[in-house]
């Protein structure tokens, strides 16, 4: 039995090498988690998703030339339209849709166009369903990102809160001249998005 001392050295290194690795795995799992840790959803095309206090369901995507406005007047643009149809209702009490920004692959964020969600006022199991509305420029398509944020905030600083996350894509081969009608919102039958 030796019982001597260990060399401060051999401390020091060895705690240098366990902050080193904690630091490691530390990065690697904040690369592969969404921003703001737990509260980020990630939603799928089509499927029912809970981003407290809404659930929401995207069907799809699409772009255009010219849209009309509430007076039935085609407004254009240097860019094109992306239309996004979203259905939702709310997990406590009867609330509007919250906040949504189109983020392209550069990292380019763009709100929803002016809307007025008074007439989006959804319920627990009673289904809205309307048309978001994003002016972008012809190069943000392709790949997109859908957020929503329930807080109707936007993305926070640094308060976590509830967001969902959705991918879609928007093909600029097909963008369809227009004009797009925006429908009104409308109230779903049970069982519909």
């Amino acid at each position: 039995m030796t019982g001597g001392r260990v060399p401060r050295w051999v401390v020091t290194v060895v705690m240098l090498a366990v902050l080193v690795g904690a630091g490691l795995g530390v990065n690697a799992l904040a690369v592969q988690a969404p921003p703001n840790g737990p509260a980020g959803v990630r939603m799928s095309l089509g499927v029912d998703a809970v981003v407290h206090p809404l659930q929401l369901n995207v069907s799809g995507a699409r772009a255009y030339e010219t849209v009309l406005s509430e007076d039935d007047v085609p407004l254009e643009t240097v860019g094109v339209w992306v239309l996004v149809d979203l259905s939702y209702a709310t997990t406590d009490r009867p609330r509007g849709p919250g906040d949504f920004i189109l983020v392209d692959e550069r990292g380019r964020r763009y709100a929803i166009t002016s809307r007025d969600f008074d007439t989006w006022q959804a319920s627990p199991d009673l289904w809205v369903r309307g048309t978001l509305v994003f002016e972008v420029p012809l190069d943000a398509l392709g790949d997109l990102t859908l957020e929503s944020w329930a807080s109707g905030e936007g993305p926070p600083s640094d308060t976590p809160l509830p967001y969902g996350v959705l991918d879609l894509s928007v093909d600029p081969g097909a963008i369809e001249p227009g004009p797009a009608v925006i429908s009104e919102p409308e109230l779903l039958p049970a069982g519909q998005r």
